[in-house]
């Protein structure tokens, strides 16, 4: 995912850099009766793929996915601003405005690839962090809190502690219950296994242990030194 961030962001400065260097360079003339309709077809195509793999990433929550919908949420966005600059022009041409023909496309293509660069930063800093195993996404640490106070609710628990690391595709996860009183092995485990079950179904990718305690005086000489708090 590292690289396949690098890629696209190298990919984009290539552009850009096209793009502003032909500002000092006249410009390029652009067909509009050709371009107009490759533009909207290629609009169209890329948006239906984009959509379609946003909600198969959301649905699988698979980091590969999610990659590649960010690759065809560029080329969406590098269509559309194609097809805004053969709007442009076509009026443009209407009033005889030839030398800002020449100068629409590039200037549209610098905007939206200025939106595009710290979306894509954002996820090479994210991508980094989970290859070195790093705390997960504010938005996970906050689902799997809401998943442990979800029992700690339901079973009169004390509290919870969650802790999680991230290394690529894979969630480590452990949590600590804090009992109010004492309760039989066998209804503990019967309550493990529902927290697992709720963990797996949010991901698929997840390795959790779970451990209750009702003495906690033990967990501070427990060392924690590759999972953060959530």
């Amino acid at each position: 995912m590292v690289m396949r961030s690098i890629t696209l962001l190298v990919m984009v400065l290539a552009i850009g850099s096209s793009a502003f260097l032909s500002l000092f360079t006249g410009g390029y003339e652009i067909s509009v009766n050709i371009t107009l309709p490759i533009s909207a077809l290629s609009l169209v195509v890329c948006a239906a793929v984009y959509i379609i793999l946003k909600r198969e990433a959301n649905r699988a929550k698979s980091p590969v996915l999610r990659a590649e919908s960010k690759a065809w949420l560029l080329d969406t966005l590098l269509s559309l601003a194609s097809l805004s600059a053969m709007l442009i022009a076509y009026i443009a041409s209407r009033f005889s405005l030839t030398l800002l023909m020449r100068y629409i496309d590039p200037v549209l293509t610098l905007g939206f690839l200025v939106c595009m660069i710290p979306l894509l930063g954002k996820d090479l800093v994210q991508y980094s962090k989970e290859l070195l195993g790093a705390a997960p996404a504010s938005s996970t640490q906050a689902a799997l809190e809401r998943i442990a106070y979800k029992f700690v609710r339901k079973y009169d628990f004390l509290k919870a502690e969650v802790f999680a690391s991230k290394q690529g595709r894979s969630l480590n996860i452990l949590m600590y219950i804090y009992l109010k009183e004492e309760r039989s092995v066998l209804q503990l485990d019967s309550i493990r296994l529902e927290i697992l079950k709720a963990l797996y179904s949010y991901s698929n990718w997840c390795e959790a242990d779970i451990i209750f305690t009702l003495d906690d005086r033990w967990v501070d000489y427990t060392a924690l030194p590759s999972l953060q708090q959530a």
